[in-house]
């Protein structure tokens, strides 16, 4: 049952518990994805399918010609787009659905990533997967499992706006906040970034 409480004489919805958007269930999502991924991977005949970027995030290492900056372009690009995707669906009151997708999309891509790199490499595939796909992976993860809680978060507040209707004539001080904090999860992205370029031409003899 919603709690309301009345300020100003203007009846407004309570923001939800932070604790209601469970960490452990937005990375089960992860985790779900890449179950799914790789049964994917594992199935279809075709797996050069797989290999564009939407399926992989590059997270596949195979062009040991590419240079650090295109390693962190590569690793910076694709996870950020997802970021600047959570950042506009938390606008929206009924986006919940698609920003929990986003988690679930990027496990099938992690699924799909460390499947061909066993495939490809047999036993040395479990040593790039570690050294070169995981430390970026699990680093880039946390953060967009943070930018989707965040995402929710906002869209809650917004539904609240929508279905109970909140006029209190002021800026809310949550929308500062929430740019912030985006801000501040791309400054790590681009961290995590510049950590997968620096190992992926440091173990590119391995692939």
């Amino acid at each position: 049952m919603r709690k309301f409480r009345r300020t100003s004489h203007i009846e407004t919805i309570e923001q939800p518990n932070d604790k209601k958007i469970s960490i452990l269930l937005l990375f089960g999502l992860i985790v779900l994805g890449i179950i799914i991924g790789t049964i994917t991977f594992c199935t279809i005949p075709d797996n050069e399918l797989l290999m564009n970027g939407l399926f992989n995030h590059g997270f596949i290492k195979i062009d040991s010609g590419q240079t650090m900056v295109d390693n962190f372009l590569i690793a910076f690009r694709n996870t950020s787009f997802l970021i600047v995707i959570l950042f506009v669906l938390g606008f929206g009151a009924v986006s919940q659905p698609i920003e929990a997708f986003v988690l679930f999309y990027r496990g099938v891509a992690l699924g799909v990533s460390v499947s061909f790199t066993y495939l490809q490499y047999g036993f040395k595939g479990f040593l790039v997967a570690l050294l070169i796909i995981l430390p970026h992976a699990v680093g880039s993860s946390i953060i967009l499992i943070l930018a989707t809680r965040e995402s929710i978060k906002s869209s809650n507040m917004f539904a609240g706006f929508a279905f109970v209707g909140r006029d209190s004539g002021k800026p809310n001080p949550q929308i500062k906040f929430y740019f912030i904090k985006f801000l501040v999860l791309l400054v790590l992205l681009m961290i995590s970034s510049i950590l997968d370029s620096v190992l992926s031409r440091a173990f590119q003899d391995i692939i």
